[in-house]
């Protein structure tokens, strides 16, 4: 009973401590231009995004990064 009680116990203390996404550089930020900046630009200073969508017609890339 003990040993499930600890392994219980220890998921929860490992499940407070993650993270989703990947971290990127947000300075690149500042040199994105509309109709310059091309997807290879981005796909350089990013990598690939978390998501891909659509909104309104227009393709959406996703870019996150969360650490609990």
């Amino acid at each position: 009973m003990g040993g499930k009680l600890a392994g219980l116990l220890l998921l929860v203390f490992l499940s407070g401590c993650m993270t989703v996404g990947r971290e990127f550089p947000v300075t690149p930020i500042k040199s994105i231009q509309q109709n310059v900046t091309t997807q290879r630009d981005i796909f350089g200073y990013f990598g690939e995004p978390y998501r891909r969508g659509l909104d309104s017609g227009y393709e959406t890339w996703t870019y996150s990064f969360h650490y609990y």
